[in-house]
């Protein structure tokens, strides 16, 4: 967390509430509509923080407006005003960071009489996991409701930054996803060689960089008006404030770097036991390319027992919206059948040629409740075959043959989240180690956005006797 002690000249955070106090191209309050106080920030919910695999701070899962901070669409900045122990934030916001970072501190000034501490500005300092920080990226997740969802479930091994990256540039472009900032240069990568000269540092070089590092930092320069340069201004921050704050400046060395650029195109994949996707979402019999909902959120028609919503809800990665009508693209409970009198129940999906779930039927045995299976766990199993596991487990879990006979493992739950963090019909031939794997047996033909109607069978689950 940063500490905001710095005092900014009365005459200018009064010209700040009319105009810019610089005539460059920082905007005015009034034209952003957050000069002063006028629009007010959105303050926690409460205090209380549930448990996070995430190496951050945990303010940054505080919640507001009813969502994790880490959740909400950039722009954000999230801030405490110190004297009155208070989380305020701005969020989905068009403004510049720098500008929400002023709009906060004189927040806290006028409301509470208090200093702000400024703990983060568009999750830089939210950011947890393996891989570098970009805004791109993180705007790109935080955007479409299932990505986030997906890598909410992945327990936080890479930084959303990576995450993003690694799905945009793999699967997102190809599904039509956009971002600002975000483009096919944006899947290359710069390799440099690096040469390191000793030299003494000087405010002209280094100063400047100071302010630039810290968000806090650079508002207020912004909003002073100009009148030193930004090295100036920067050697006398740290001086006369920066060392006692505990922020760092420049080194004792300068670094020369020399670049040589080689562009290559992405090609990291999310990690995940691809062998084991494959043989339970069946991918052979799809030339080796996945199958699945073309979101996260998916639409439940029929659920009218509560133990039927129950057993769907257990299921990580995605989540249901339970309808009254059969949806368009979703499940359908179909209630109660004695066609098949051997078996507890039965799922009927069908997908696009594509590679995407067109719909998926289930149905109960009419004499379930004379039966070694219950209700929940019936439909925690079908909702399995519905989401993506076509053939069962052979050990003791869920998606056994056998309902009821064993818990989600994590071995489950981990092959759902990969299915989901790849697009429908992704050619998986390259992740592929297994001899049968790597030989498809192909029975469906793949077509980029094909809408032909493929049934896949009748998936049998049977009473644990």
């Amino acid at each position: 967390m940063i500490k905001r002690l710095v005092l900014v000249a009365s005459v200018c955070l009064t010209a700040l509430v009319i105009s810019s106090c610089s005539d460059n191209s920082t905007q005015s309050g009034v034209e952003l509509g957050l000069a002063g106080t006028d629009v007010a920030p959105t303050a926690a919910d409460n205090l209380d923080v549930e448990g996070s695999p995430y190496n951050r701070s945990a303010s940054c899962d505080l919640v507001f407006a009813g969502t994790k901070y880490v959740d909400h669409i950039l722009h954000k900045v999230l801030a405490k005003c110190d004297s009155v122990n208070k989380y305020y934030a701005y969020h989905g916001k068009p403004h510049s960071t720098a500008t929400l970072i002023q709009a906060l501190d004189n927040w806290c000034t006028s409301q509470h009489g208090s200093t702000t501490t400024i703990i983060d500005a568009d999750e830089q300092q939210c950011s947890s996991g393996s891989g570098a920080y970009n805004v791109a990226t993180v705007g790109y997740v935080n955007k479409y409701g299932d990505l986030l969802a997906v890598y909410n479930a992945s327990g936080g091994g890479q930084t959303k930054s990576a995450w993003g990256k690694n799905h945009y540039c793999n699967n997102g472009r190809t599904e039509g996803r956009t971002y600002s900032g975000l483009s096919a240069a944006s899947c290359s990568s710069t390799t440099a060689t690096t040469t390191t000269t000793t030299t003494s540092s000087s405010a002209e070089s280094c100063y400047g960089d100071y302010v630039r590092k810290y968000p806090d930092l650079l508002a207020v320069y912004n909003s002073s008006g100009g009148e030193q340069s930004i090295e100036a201004w920067g050697n006398s921050h740290y001086i006369n404030h920066g060392q006692t704050e505990g922020r760092s400046a420049c080194a004792t060395s300068t670094t020369t770097t020399t670049n040589t650029t080689t562009t290559t195109t992405t090609s990291s994949w999310p990690s995940g036991d691809y062998n084991y996707l494959c043989k339970h979402n069946e991918c052979t019999k799809f030339s080796n390319r996945t199958r699945r909902w073309p979101s996260t959120k998916i639409q439940v028609s029929g659920a009218s027992r509560a133990e039927w919503r129950e057993g769907a809800r257990r299921w990580p990665t995605v989540s249901f919206s339970f309808v009254g009508s059969a949806p368009g693209q979703g499940i359908q409970i179909m209630g109660y059948s004695s066609r098949y009198r051997n078996y507890c129940g039965w799922a009927l999906p069908y997908m696009y040629s594509s590679g995407e779930y067109a719909k998926c039927e289930i149905y109960v045995n009419s004499d379930i409740d004379t039966m070694s299976c219950t209700h929940a766990d019936l439909i925690e199993h079908e909702i399995g075959h519905c989401i993506g596991f076509g053939r069962h487990t052979d050990d003791k879990t869920v998606m056994n043959k056998f309902v009821g006979v064993g818990p989600r493992t994590s071995a489950v739950a981990n092959m759902i989240s990969l299915l989901y963090s790849l697009s429908p019909g992704k050619n998986i031939s390259s992740k592929l180690t297994s001899n049968y794997s790597r030989s498809p047996k192909s029975s469906i033909e793949y077509e980029k956005n094909g809408r032909k109607l493929i049934p896949l069978g009748v998936y049998f689950t049977e009473e644990n006797k």
